[in-house]
């Protein structure tokens, strides 16, 4: 072969050998290009799966936050926010070299800000406003379209890097081709050549392989997003044929994907009417047909599918897929079932249209108004009786504007109240309607939602003729109470214009028969006394009656000694039992309780008006009283009373009535025993007021038995320990006193007198009570007996001079024929120190002035305030404790004053408000006593009567508070 040949076929091999080698690097330089650009397009396909993750982390933090209110929702928010920024900018890098993707990059750019700032709004809404407000935003459906916009955007920028995928790979299948066919032809020549090459391209080929399973994952778990949505998607092909549709879509239609069909079939295959009909649905007009033709953003509300003979309402939101050169290239279709909607909607409307009825037909009057402006927005027929004004008048207008006069504070209340809580209750007011009348009112409101617009709901009753009732009902409890006032001033003055000459003539026989008198002079004056004694007992039963009709009978919790008070009254009544040759038994078993709680006084006065009538009806046999317990219970005892004699007994027919007032078995009872027909009526309420009951048993001729049950409390300790042992009264010692008796009655007088004669004894007299003023201020006294009842100034004026002009505290005891209830507790409170009812009985006359001469603990002298509570509440801190004192001192007086001013104008609301003020600081200063009147005061006050017992406890209260501030200025001296 000439040389020539061998060099050309050497220059040819080697150009053949170059040529192969110079391509075959070309195409593996091409093909791992080709590679790179499959890693490039996976890369951009992971970052578009991204941003669409990230816009769904934004909608689901949004949608925690709405639903919950917890902030903490707010951290995924911002973070997905950066993360949708940061995959934008990343993906946006990837495609400079697409203008196409590029620009639909940016449309995806302009939605997700919009996204961005609708999601912005909402959260702000649920910030600021309430639930409600962003419910609202959410509801409009903007964001939601955005989403789907965003989706169906980055889906078609993800069908176009797979269509530029594919071509590429495409390339790169081609590249490997020829790469092979030059690797084998130059096998021969570059074995280690063709061996590298294929080695190399196989590694590169793997990671190929790798990377399109991974796309096709991330295929799959697109489809896994969209199936997730719970909304239905469709995606057409430009051509009409179906592309994709997720499993909500199935659902929805009731069908798949019909491969083999177009956009002209879709409404047969479907089955899509127009709504409320069963006219076929127009395929020209069709959403997803209307996209296919290159309209935007279509959204239609009016059509139905029938499924399985059903016909389901649809809401369908279509719009086009442009490709990169302006061309439709797919439509999508995002649609969902409205069914849950039209029937929420229809309820909604049959609801309004329920209300509307009843509103209309209300015989209450209900108006509607803007919450805003108070303007009303609707009316009934009853609002417009009450107010005079007609529909057209009202409508548009407030209720100021057209002259429905309410006052302008109270309007704004009611709508601040409404506006703030959303809600009033029960308010009156006062109108004035369109004829000048006024009309009391009964407000409600309620704020709602009506039509999308807040409105309140007033209901409004008409209490005009209520109100004019009640006010008669006070005028005539006002009478009534007037009435109660009248009779008790006419029992209290019959009482003392009774008492008084009574006084004399059981004091004098009493004097009387100390004497050395005539055996038939004393009877004379025995029989006085005793008629004396029996009138006197009359005028009790009649006092005890008026005490209980009032409701001034108080009972007292005192030790009492069932065994010990039968002993007392067996030694009572045996004297009158052995007159008669009766046989007189108190008995008891041996486990009565030595100690109960009770009051011993109305115990006694049942006991003795029973015994003391088994003893008149019983002329011979027995009178016998028992004792018995007839149930223990934790906390007290229920005691049984038997009163059995062998007396005339009561006829049955007659039992019915004999508790009754003023009513005897027979009518000639009173007129052969005597009495007043009261006492069984006084025993059996007694009884009852206390928790027990009474009956009787009884046959006429042989005897009768009254039977009654009381409640007592368990004592803790037996009545010789509560028992207060009383210095022995040496009446001597009160001849060394200078006595004033403040007394205008001469017989009084004189009984008085003599009876301080008898032990020495000597008192000045002043006729009333200036008199004693000045008898007062002239020389210095020990005492002062104090009649109530006298001209010019009475006991009550006279005590409170001494006490409050003259800052004394002389023992004074009052001296009152008025055995009215509440009596004593008044005398105290206004100052004095003890009290005695007429007709007066040495003994106590006397005991109760050696206890207010020579015991030291007097009303005058006792301690009124407790420190204790205020110096615990204070740790102790003088300063702080002594600053509080400082300022009860400066305040009380001035609260006084506020009293006084209101007493004086009968204005009890401000009455009520100043004692309920003043029991606080009271409670904290420890002064019980004046907690004690602040407290009735208050009570009082709150009824709107009797305002003379207001003015008497405000003479008391006012004393109280001198003695109260005198002590509490030398006790702050011990926290200087």
């Amino acid at each position: 072969m000439p040389a020539k040949v061998r060099i050309l076929i050497a220059s040819l091999l080697c150009g053949l050998m170059a040529t192969i080698g110079i391509y075959s690097y070309c195409s593996a330089y091409n093909y791992k290009k080709a590679t790179e650009w499959v890693n490039h397009t996976q890369q951009v396909m992971a970052e578009a799966n991204s941003v669409l993750s990230g816009v769904q982390d934004i909608v689901i933090a949004e949608r925690g936050y709405v639903i919950t209110g917890d902030p903490s929702y707010l951290e995924p928010y911002k973070a997905g926010l950066e993360n949708v920024q940061n995959k934008y900018f990343a993906i946006r890098n990837l495609v400079q070299d697409n203008p196409g993707q590029e620009a639909l990059l940016d449309s995806i750019n302009m939605l997700i800000a919009a996204k961005i700032r609708f999601t912005e709004q909402v959260i702000n809404a649920r910030t600021q406003a309430d639930f409600a407000a962003s419910q609202k935003l959410i509801s409009s459906g903007e964001g939601e379209n955005l989403t789907k916009e965003i989706t169906v955007l980055l889906n078609t920028f993800t069908l176009k890097e797979r269509e530029l995928l594919a071509k590429r790979l495409d390339k790169a299948d081609k590249n490997y081709t020829w790469a092979v066919v030059f690797i084998i032809i130059g096998a021969l020549l570059t074995l280690l050549i063709i061996l590298i090459s294929h080695y190399l391209f196989n590694k590169d080929y793997n990671r190929r392989l790798k990377i399109e399973k991974k796309i096709r994952e991330s295929e799959l778990l697109m489809k896994k997003f969209l199936n997730s949505i719970p909304l239905g998607i469709f995606i057409l092909k430009k051509e009409g044929k179906p592309y994709y549709a997720n499993d909500k879509s199935k659902e929805i239609l009731g069908k798949g994907i019909m491969p083999d069909t177009t956009s002209e079939d879709f409404s047969e295959v479907y089955s899509i009417v127009k709504m409320g009909t069963n006219e076929k649905y127009p395929p020209e007009k069709l959403p997803i047909v209307r996209a296919l033709n290159g309209e935007k953003n279509v959204l239609v509300e009016d059509m139905e599918i029938v499924k399985d003979h059903k016909k389901v309402p649809i809401r369908v939101h279509s719009t086009p897929v442009i490709d990169t050169e302006g061309e439709v290239e797919y439509a999508i279709s995002v649609f969902e079932d409205i069914t849950d909607l039209k029937e929420a909607n229809k309820k909604i409307k049959e609801s309004e249209e329920k209300f509307y009825k009843a509103f209309a037909i209300s015989p209450v009057a209900f108006a509607i108004s803007d919450t805003a402006t108070g303007k009303y927005i609707d009316i009934n027929d009853s609002f417009s009786k009450i107010t005079g004004y007609s529909r057209e008048e009202l409508l548009g207008h407030t209720s100021v504007e057209v002259g429905i006069i309410v006052d302008q504070p109270s309007r704004e209340k009611i709508l601040k109240n409404v506006r703030q809580y959303g809600t009033i209750r029960d308010v009156e007011l006062t109108i004035r309607n369109k004829n000048g009348e006024l009309i009391d009112m009964l407000t409600s409101a309620e704020t709602l939602i009506l039509q999308e617009r807040q409105c309140t709901l007033s209901i409004n009753y008409d209490i005009t003729t209520l109100k004019e009732s009640e006010r008669a009902l006070k005028e005539a409890n006002k009478l009534a109470q007037e009435s109660v006032m009248l009779k008790e001033t006419f029992l209290a003055n019959m009482s003392h214009e009774i008492r008084t000459p009574m006084n004399a003539i059981i004091g004098f026989t009493e004097l009387l028969l100390k004497r050395n008198l005539e055996e038939k002079e004393r009877d004379y004056v025995g029989l006085i006394k005793t008629s004396g004694e029996n009138l006197l007992r009359i005028i009790n039963d009649i006092l005890d009656v008026s005490k209980i009709e009032s409701g001034m009978m108080l009972f007292e919790e005192n030790p009492i000694s069932i065994k010990e008070l039968f002993h007392s009254l067996k030694n009572m009544f045996l004297p009158k039992a052995t007159d008669k040759g009766l046989i007189l038994s108190f008995e008891h078993p041996y486990n009565i309780p030595d100690t109960v709680l009770g009051d011993p006084t109305r115990l006694t006065q049942i006991i003795i008006n029973l015994v003391g009538n088994a003893l008149k009806f019983t002329e011979k046999g027995s009178v016998t009283t028992q004792a018995k317990v007839l149930k223990e219970e934790t906390n007290r005892f229920i005691i049984e009373f038997s009163v059995k004699d062998t007396g005339v007994g009561i006829p049955e027919d007659k039992l019915k009535y004999i508790f009754e007032r003023f009513r005897q078995a027979e009518t000639y009872t009173t007129r052969h025993y005597g009495g007043s027909g009261l006492g069984l009526s006084i025993a059996k309420q007694l009884i009852e007021l206390q928790g027990g009951e009474i009956h009787v048993k009884s046959i006429e001729g042989m005897g009768s038995e009254f039977i009654f049950s009381l409640p007592f409390k368990k004592a803790i300790t037996t009545i010789e320990k509560s028992k207060k042992t009383l210095s022995k009264i040496n009446v001597e010692e009160l001849g060394k006193l200078n006595i004033l008796m403040a007394e205008d009655n001469p017989i009084n007088i004189k009984f008085i007198e003599s009876l301080f004669e008898d032990y020495k004894i000597y008192a000045d007299v002043a006729n009333n009570g200036k008199e004693a003023i000045e008898k007062f201020t002239k020389k210095k006294y020990d005492m002062v007996l104090m009649d109530i009842e006298m001209p010019q100034m009475n006991g009550y004026e006279t005590t409170l001079v001494i006490r409050e002009d003259y800052k004394s505290d002389i023992p004074i005891i009052a001296m009152t024929a008025n055995a009215m209830a509440g009596e004593k507790d008044k005398c105290l409170k206004l100052g004095m120190n003890d009290y005695i009812s007429k007709p007066i009985k040495a003994d106590i006359l006397f005991e109760k002035m050696y206890n207010a001469a020579f015991t030291k603990e007097t009303d005058a002298k006792k301690k009124y305030i407790d420190l204790e509570f205020l110096v615990t509440s204070m740790h102790g801190k003088k300063d702080a404790i002594r600053e509080t004192i400082d300022i009860f001192i400066e305040q009380m007086p001035r609260d006084i004053t506020l009293i006084h001013d209101a007493v004086d104008k009968e204005d009890y609301r401000s009455v009520k408000h100043y004692a309920h003020k003043m029991k606080s600081a009271a409670s904290l200063m420890g002064i019980a006593k004046m907690q004690e009147v602040l407290g009735e005061m208050e009570l009082l006050a709150a009824e709107g009567a009797q305002i003379d017992n207001i003015q008497n406890l405000y003479l008391t209260l006012n004393l109280l508070c001198e003695h109260a501030i005198k002590e509490l200025r030398n006790e702050r001296l011990l926290y200087v």
